[in-house]
Order: structure tokens, then sequence, then C-alpha cells
């Protein structure tokens, strides 16, 4: 652990919850094409993987149009709602704006979609804090792969042992390992800290505030 210059931030369960909103939009997707609404526990779980997975493990099936269409329409209901159904989490703006007035250079890397990102973001009144954000469209492969981390390094002129990542699920840590950097796991999601033991971090946060202190 040293001293960071660069931030680097999952979003769901790190900086904010967006659950209700994402159970509604997968719910809406999956009954509106035949398929049998998820329970709210389940959803939560997946909320890390990416977009596509999501209904590949939900249906059990590879088929790419019935996947596009899925993802359609979860976009189709998540545009309608989503911000309006998500809060930041506590601290998650305090965090924020005291790294940035340090100086730091802040980025969000996510499996999320860009344009569902930078409207929650900018309804939450944060966006003014990141100087750069990798969605899922940005890379070739999603996160547990580093591609995203690694492009946020470069970007914001850093260097992997001048970054921190912080995020609240093993997809997160093995990202953050496999890119190089440091870690920081925070307890505001649905894994607990036991199994956070396979991964090197350098703290267990119960909120992200507690990175500032690192």
């Amino acid at each position: 652990m040293g001293s960071y210059n660069a931030y680097l931030f999952d979003f769901d369960y790190t900086l904010a919850d967006a659950t209700e909103g994402i159970v509604a939009a997968v719910n809406y997707a999956l009954f509106s094409l035949g398929f049998p609404a998820q329970e709210r526990e389940t959803l939560r779980r997946m909320v890390s993987i990416d977009l596509a997975e999501t209904f590949r493990r939900i249906t059990g099936s590879d088929d790419e149009e019935l996947i596009a269409a899925l993802q359609a329409r979860h976009i189709e209901e998540a545009s309608r709602s989503m911000a309006a159904h998500a809060a930041l989490l506590p601290g998650a703006e305090e965090a924020l704006r005291t790294l940035s007035a340090r100086g730091a250079k802040l980025a969000v890397v996510t499996n999320r979609r860009r344009r569902l990102l930078k409207e929650m973001l900018e309804a939450f009144e944060i966006a003014e804090f990141f100087d750069y954000i990798v969605a899922i469209e940005d890379v070739l492969e999603p996160k547990p792969a580093p591609e995203g981390i690694l492009a946020a390094i470069s970007a914001l002129g850093s260097a992997r042992e001048d970054a921190l990542y912080a995020g609240d699920t093993l997809i997160d840590a093995e990202s953050a390992a496999r890119a190089g950097v440091d870690f920081a796991a925070v307890m505001t999601g649905t894994t607990g800290a036991k199994e956070f033991e396979g991964f090197p971090y350098v703290k267990l946060c119960a909120q992200i505030a507690e990175i500032t202190a690192l």
C-alpha cells in the first residue's frame, strides 16, 4: 500500500444502490418475452455480471437474438426508471469530493452500459468528479478481465503502483489482482469479508468513505 494519485471505482454497491431499478428492468425484460420473473435477492447477486451474461444464466440460452432482445427490453425500462429508483450509498459523495479536492484523478470502471451510468452520475450530481469512465461498451472483455482498469489508469496518466481500485465483489477483486493494482473491498454489496480472503486487498471498508484515509 502506498500513496495513490488515481482512484478507480466500481459503481453498483460501491458508490450507489440501484437494486429496485435493476430488478424492475430485468424482470420487465424477462416477462415481456415469456420468462418468469426472478427473485430480488437472486438479481442482487448478479448485479456485477455484464447484462448479456446475466440473461444467459437466467434463461439458460445462448441464442444471440434472444439475448439481444432481452437486453433491448431491459434498456427500454431502465431508461425510464433506473435513476429514479437509485440512491448514492452513505459516504460516496463525501469520498469523491475529498479525493477530488486533494487533486486525485478519479474514474469509474463498470460492467454497466455507458448511457445508463452517465444518467445516474448526472442525477446524483457526481459526474463532475470523474475524469474518465470505462463502461461495458469500451472493452473487449468485461471485468474480471483487467482491460478496463488498465485503460482507466492509462487515461488518467497514472501507473499501476499509484492507483487504487475499490469494489464490492470478487469480480472486482479478481480484476484488480489481474491488473496488478491495489484493491479496497467495500462491504456494502452482497460479498462478505471472508469471501475476499482469496484475493489481495489493502483494506476492508464498511463504506466507501474509508478509502480517503489510505
